[in-house]
């Protein structure tokens, strides 16, 4: 399966808060019959939210952002879920992800959830392909969100268990998907950076982060030197998001 990231360019300064990837279509992917900008060239866009606690203030601001700008284009009706195929998310991430991908009306994007069994010693992931295929992996949504929110110095396993058909019951004790899918998020200051720092200076802070964000010069990541550099003519990563 061929893949390629496209970068939210600025936002990933905070190395990888919410990230928009694009893959060719694989079968492996669409089976879920999921929902979405997908069409028949063979493209499927996918929506990767992180952890990080409070933080999550940053990608939420940005993708209020990019709504209102796809509901100028394609009216007051528009929503994120309808220009993805797959919506994933851990901790935080999770927990947005969940929002944006509960349904009021017709279907629900795919997603991806994932958590870290701390009985088994494995990762568990949630997603509504194999919830479609897997009675043991048929979890309710608000599991799959609070086991992938839970952090392990924080807060107790969440445990459940899920039942097939013929009463046979699967245990799940689920830790913080922080376990073993979130990124770092190293340049913000510390107290900016602690998930615990709910106060209402530092939320606000975290707010005018996003916004600051979207209005720097476009950047992509250079490999070769390990750090960004300015696209040229790139504009802001507020009018990239508008391309």
């Amino acid at each position: 399966m061929n893949l390629k990231r496209v970068d939210l360019t600025s936002m990933w300064k905070l190395v990888f808060l919410c990230t928009l990837l694009i893959v060719t279509k694989s079968s492996s992917i669409t089976e879920g019959n999921c929902v979405g900008s997908s069409t028949d060239d063979g493209i499927i866009t996918i929506l990767s939210i992180d952890g990080g606690g409070v933080k999550g203030i940053i990608p939420s601001t940005i993708l209020v952002e990019l709504e209102s700008m796809l509901q100028d284009l394609d009216g007051d009706d528009a929503r994120i879920v309808d220009y993805f195929d797959m919506i994933a998310g851990t901790s935080t991430g999770a927990v947005i992800g969940g929002f944006l991908t509960t349904p009021n009306g017709n279907g629900r994007p795919f997603y991806v959830f994932p958590t870290f069994d701390i009985k088994l010693l494995n990762p568990v992931i949630f997603t509504s392909t194999k919830a479609k295929t897997d009675e043991y992996m048929d979890a309710l949504l608000s599991d799959a969100i609070i086991g992938s929110g839970s952090p392990p110095l924080a807060y107790q396993p969440h445990y459940f268990n899920i039942c097939t058909s013929y009463l046979v019951c699967k245990e799940f004790n689920l830790f913080d998907g922080a376990v073993i899918a979130n990124n770092p998020v190293d340049t913000l200051s510390s107290s900016e950076a602690n998930f615990a720092n709910a106060t209402k200076a530092n939320l606000l802070r975290l707010g005018e982060t996003a916004q600051e964000l979207l209005n720097q010069n476009l950047t992509s990541f250079d490999p070769s030197i390990n750090r960004f550099v300015p696209v040229p003519n790139g504009g802001t990563t507020r009018e990239a998001l508008l391309k």
